[in-house]
């Protein structure tokens, strides 16, 4: 259990960051 909600923290993290990263590009 803890495992696969590290792995949802992680992937919201990413889309998280490239969501950020993208609103700095643009």
């Amino acid at each position: 259990m803890l495992k696969s909600n590290f792995k949802d923290i992680l992937s919201y993290s990413v889309c998280a960051s490239l969501i950020a990263t993208n609103k700095y590009i643009i």
